[in-house]
């Protein structure tokens, strides 16, 4: 029957049919291979052109097979092939419709073919024809058609459509995304990054930010934590990699679909034993045991193990994760005698079981897990251990981090892809141009699986993983290794090209020689060091907020090992005082100081939320900034050892420029001759708060409310008992919006520096309250002035607070 005429993937089209198609899909005739037979050669009735599409010639059918979109509809293709066969070979009724039915069975088999690739038409598009760098091209112009493509296994289509970009997208705003590809320089000459850029434009953004006419809220916002409802970009991007650069580097076969695979432990094993054997990655003590460690003692069975009654502890592992909400197993006074005899693996989270049998894989027999090595129900024992949490991670021989898991109950590879893992083998066809081998990868595959993963919203976790010398992380998709001398996961098992590694992990590599950078005198590199784990850590969150200052004692304590003639005071280094004390209030998420004050409020320690340091601006000329203030006075109220997380209060007497001000839409103004408010003098601010070029200033205060909006808060009811003692338990904190201040406000400029040509200054934003006939300020922002403002109108006064 004429069924047979569509086996073996051949197709017969008049020429005719050829030229219709050739200029819609713009592919050189040379990527087919046309027999033109004599019309001694026919199939039934009528002369015809024979194709055979081998895998040299498979970008036409891609090519066409989009222009017709027979992947949605193959109702084209088919009817324009059935009518060219009805027209030369004179098919009619029956005859007819049993060639269109064959016709759509052949359509559909070479679509899957086709995709056996790995791209669609329109990502294949990038890598064929003209070459087009730097100019922006159409990709997918609908989010349905990239879903789609997604769904047929297209490799880049794929990774976006599972990205949380894609999935936080506003389905009321119309999805046209683009391309644009740029050629790499320096280290990385003959790569390509390459761009899928979907944001949408300032028209589309504007009718996203209007209220709906019927006052409902906008569905744009909901059910996002990341910020203020602000939604993240849709951008995308890929690197084109010569194979020659990374063939070495990328894994060679398709990675196992399961974390209990034996293949997956062998690579971690490689891991851990190249790193033990072959790299610096920090030198345990050998007489540091933790306190209590959990013995693996079958793959059933465990027990809580006081760790100095068992002098043939050598090796162990530890944990980070998220406990989640669930319920579990958890060390107490009432169960500490039952968990040292017996711990039944099968009863405990799943999280728990994951790295217990990879600790049996890797041939550990003990671990350290904080919910059953700390006495949950003591205060005196979570003290001592908090404390001891330096120790105990710098000495692991590995760490286990659990990155995807936001539940100790949830299981590691939540959305494993092994299509997705290894790079994608492409070749390039561009017009005038050898064929080249590349690999294609996600670009912000680190940001995807680590970055992002819940583990690392948590504030404990950045010490243990700066801390711990050797993590193995599991995450949503695959394992990722970082020591101090590599950074590798499966797709690139023996260590990431340049490009691709990760800020965290040239970090981590930092932190294996600040003691020698410290040695050699570059005590700025530490210090810089500092100020970007600060900002890390207040990015993160924390259950308690009573635990901010603890929960970050342990790379304090490294750091002072380091720097042993600095003394740092409310998480400020005393040499570093006062330019440290500009920093910035971030108010990217809610952002406040406790009603229970736990430090002082120019301390960044007050704030829970994040927080950057701006003492240090990069583009100074010369490097130079000049701190415009003194220090007259440093007083810090502890109780406790003196580690740095006995915090209770502290306060600064400074000297410097105190200017009462006010602040309209952002900007400062001063007060004039008649008593009121006004903006400086040659200054471009204005009512509207939109940002000028120069002669600008601008406030930021700390602190806003839960749904967005500027907040401020200072203490009540100080007395000089307070300050002293640090003991504020009769004071109280009165929170109101940032123009419903009754107190006076000051400025106090702290540094100033040239900046093309122009000078700048940053500062504080401090709010008075008398206490017992003396001035005491209280910070509740900072500020910034670009430009060649005229000085403000001085008062003599002083900051302490």
């Amino acid at each position: 029957m004429l069924c047979n005429l569509f086996k073996n993937v051949q197709i017969f089209l008049h020429e005719s049919f050829i030229n219709f198609l050739y200029p819609a899909v713009q592919i050189s005739r040379s990527l087919v291979l046309v027999i033109l037979f004599s019309g001694s050669c026919r199939v039934d009735r009528g002369i015809i052109l024979q194709i055979n599409f081998n895998s040299t010639e498979k970008s036409l059918v891609r090519a066409f097979g989009e222009a017709y979109h027979f992947a949605n509809a193959a109702i084209e293709l088919e009817e324009g092939l059935v009518n060219y066969y009805r027209l030369f070979s004179g098919y009619e009724g029956q005859e007819w419709y049993e060639l269109r039915y064959a016709a759509g069975d052949w359509c559909l088999e070479l679509y899957q073919i086709l995709m056996s690739s790995r791209l669609c038409s329109r990502c294949e598009g990038i890598l064929v024809g003209p070459q087009s760098l730097r100019q922006e091209n159409p990709h997918h112009t609908s989010a349905s058609d990239l879903i789609r493509a997604a769904n047929d296994g297209c490799y880049i289509c794929g990774i976006i459509a599972r990205s949380d970009a894609f999935e936080s997208l506003d389905s009321s705003v119309i999805f046209q995304a683009t391309w644009y590809l740029t050629p790499l320089s320096g280290r990385q000459t003959g790569w390509f990054k390459l761009t899928i850029d979907a944001a949408p434009s300032e028209e589309e953004i504007e009718m996203m930010d209007e209220e709906p006419s019927d006052g409902s809220q906008s569905d744009s916002v909901e059910n996002v934590e990341d910020g203020f409802g602000m939604p993240e970009v849709p951008m995308w991007v890929f690197y084109l990699q010569p194979a020659v650069d990374v063939e070495d580097s990328i894994t060679q076969s398709e990675p196992p679909p399961s974390l209990d695979d034996p293949e997956l432990l062998d690579l971690a094993q490689s891991w851990l034993s190249d790193c033990s054997s072959g790299h610096r990655c920090g030198e345990r003590q050998s007489d540091f045991r933790p306190t209590r460690l959990i013995e693996i003692l079958s793959s059933d069975h465990a027990r809580v193990v006081i760790a100095h009654q068992e002098p043939s502890i050598d090796l162990y592992a530890t944990l980070s994760h998220c406990w989640g909400k669930s319920k579990r197993l958890k060390l107490e006074t009432t169960n500490l005698d039952k968990l040292r005899a017996n711990i039944n693996i099968g009863e405990l989270p799943n999280t728990y079981r994951e790295v217990i049998a990879i600790c049996i894989g890797l041939g550990l027999r003990h671990i350290w897990i904080d919910s059953l090595c700390i006495v949950q129900d003591s205060w005196d024992d979570w003290q001592h251990e908090a404390l001891t949490m330096k120790d105990v991670y710098q000495n692991s021989a590995l760490n286990i981090a659990a990155a995807a898991s936001a539940e100790s109950t949830q299981p590691s590879f939540l959305r494993r892809d092994v299509q997705k893992i290894r790079p994608l083998e492409v070749s390039t066809r561009w017009t005038s141009q050898e064929i080249r081998k590349y690999y294609l990868i996600n670009g912000a595959m680190y940001e995807d699986e680590v970055e992002r993963a819940p583990l690392r919203q948590r504030a404990w976790v950045v010490q243990e993983i700066w801390l711990a010398p050797r993590n193995l992380l599991l995450t949503k998709n695959q394992l990722w290794w970082e020591c101090c001398e590599r950074e590798a996961c499966e797709s690139y098992p023996r260590g990431l090209p340049e490009a691709l590694l990760s800020v965290d992990w040239l970090e981590k590599q930092d932190k294996s020689s600040i003691n020698k950078e410290t040695r050699w005198g570059k005590l700025s590199f530490v210090y810089n060091r500092w100020d970007s784990l600060v900002k890390t850590y207040t990015s993160c969150k924390l259950t308690f907020p009573s635990d901010r200052i603890i929960a970050f004692t342990g790379i304090l304590q490294h750091f002072q090992e380091a720097i042993p003639n600095d003394d740092c005071l409310a998480g400020h280094w005393h040499s570093k005082l006062p330019q440290s004390l500009s920093w910035v209030s971030l108010r990217d998420r809610w952002s406040y100081r406790p009603a229970a004050s736990r430090a002082p409020s120019w301390s960044w320690t007050s704030m829970e939320g994040p927080v950057a340091f701006n003492h240090t601006p990069e583009f100074a000329e010369n490097g130079v900034v000049k701190v415009v203030c003194n220090i007259r006075d440093i007083q810090m109220v502890r109780v406790g050892p003196t580690d740095g997380s006995d915090l209770k209060s502290g306060w600064l007497k400074l000297s410097g420029h105190l200017t009462r001000v006010g602040c309209i839409e952002g900007h400062l103004t001063v007060e004039k001759n008649d008593g009121s408010f006004d903006f400086i003098q040659g200054s471009t601010d204005d009512s509207t708060g939109s940002p000028k070029k120069d002669n600008w200033t601008a406030v930021e205060f700390d602190e806003n409310t839960k749904s967005g909006e500027i907040a401020m808060s200072y203490l009540d009811g100080l007395t000089c008992y307070a300050l002293l003692s640090g003991d504020f338990s009769t004071c109280q904190r009165t929170v109101i919006s940032w123009d419903a201040l009754e107190k006076e406000m000051y400025s106090f400029p702290i540094i100033k520096w040239e900046q093309d040509n122009t000078s700048w200054s940053r500062g504080l934003i401090l709010c008075e309250t008398v206490v017992e006939s003396q001035r005491v300020f209280q910070r509740i922002g900072s500020f910034t002035i670009s430009g060649l403002v005229p000085a403000f109108k001085n008062y003599n006064g002083t900051y302490k607070t």
